[in-house]
């Protein structure tokens, strides 16, 4: 096995591109193959798994698709290429693509110029992967992966999470919320949804937000509430753990597919508020509170549902927990195992 994976940097990748790589990491670690993320670790090994992080710039894009990887996938002989663009490149080895794009599929990648290449880059490709199935694509070259959630469980014990409320939320409980990065309208309908549950429930109920704070900064200086919001960097190593701390999770996407953070909430026993769309109730079922992407009162209802009935809050957690150990985890790495073979 030489397989060659590129995708764009984290900043960029997604929730899904970003799951795709750690658990590929932990399936090659499980086979004994290298996973590499620089050609440079590359030593006289016949088996390795590169995942190349590349530059989707207009200026460097053209360049990286026609000359850049071929020349490396020739380089380094590899007889199999994972697309996380949804573009494929000039290479005789066996093409595979990972479609991860769902919100809105007119605008099928990240780069203008991509779109042009997507028939071109569908017909090259043996299959194509996906978390839900688009009609873009030829049913006959699709396989539907299997979402799971990669990854320890319930990773801090409930001693620990006073100390991480201390740190993070002044020891105050506190909704732990995420968005699509840079999202300016998400931030506002979450503050607004905020607003609403503080007004009703007149207490320190703080709110922890994925993400940075500077590109907020205008918006939140007039915010009446602004002293009960915190901000953690989507980067920071204990993430999960914090997250773990959480009275409950909130998660805005325009995504309609798009379940893995609820996932990986319910794998840490935090309840989880969710954009309504019909693929995450049908996945999720009764293990997750929906909520109206266009109506921050829907959102605010639910926080307010959530935190007056505590036995609903625990009812969430334990179907949430039922629902991760329905997802066949060894499915979805034997599928993964067969993208990246």
């Amino acid at each position: 096995m030489r397989t060659l994976i590129f995708g764009p940097p984290g900043e960029k990748s997604g929730e899904y591109l970003l799951f795709i790589k750690d658990a590929v990491r932990e399936i090659a670690a499980e086979k004994g193959i290298p996973f590499c993320e620089n050609e440079s670790e590359i030593q006289q090994v016949d088996s390795f798994i590169l995942f190349k992080t590349i530059d989707l710039s207009i200026i460097n894009a053209w360049w990286t698709y026609k000359v850049k990887l071929p020349l490396l996938a020739k380089k380094l002989k590899v007889n199999a290429i994972v697309s996380l663009t949804g573009t494929t490149i000039s290479s005789a080895a066996a093409q595979k693509i990972v479609w991860t794009v769902f919100k809105n599929e007119k605008k099928f990648f990240w780069q203008k110029h991509a779109r042009k290449d997507f028939n071109k880059s569908i017909a090259k490709s043996a299959k194509i992967y996906g978390y839900k199935f688009s009609d873009l694509i030829p049913g006959s070259k699709f396989l539907l992966l299997t979402p799971f959630s990669p990854g320890k469980s319930n990773s801090i014990s409930e001693e620990e999470k006073p100390q991480l409320k201390n740190q993070y939320s002044n020891s105050s409980e506190f909704f732990y919320a995420s968005f699509e990065r840079g999202d300016e309208k998400q931030f506002i309908f979450l503050l607004k949804a905020f607003s609403k549950f503080k007004k009703w429930q007149l207490s320190n109920m703080r709110l922890l937000i994925e993400g940075s704070a500077y590109q907020f900064q205008e918006k939140l200086a007039s915010y009446k509430y602004r002293d009960d919001i915190f901000f953690i960097g989507p980067d920071k190593k204990d993430k999960e753990d914090i997250r773990a701390a959480a009275y409950a999770a909130i998660y805005i996407t325009n995504d309609e597919s798009d379940v893995l953070p609820v996932l990986k909430n319910m794998q840490l026993s935090v309840p989880s508020l969710v954009s309504r769309s019909t693929f995450a109730e049908e996945f999720l079922k009764e293990a997750a509170l929906p909520f109206d992407n266009n109506n921050f009162e829907s959102l605010a209802a639910e926080m307010i549902n959530i935190y007056r009935d505590e036995l609903k809050r625990g009812e969430l957690i334990s179907q949430g927990n039922q629902r991760v150990e329905t997802c066949n985890i060894n499915e979805a790495k034997a599928q993964l195992w067969q993208l990246v073979s």
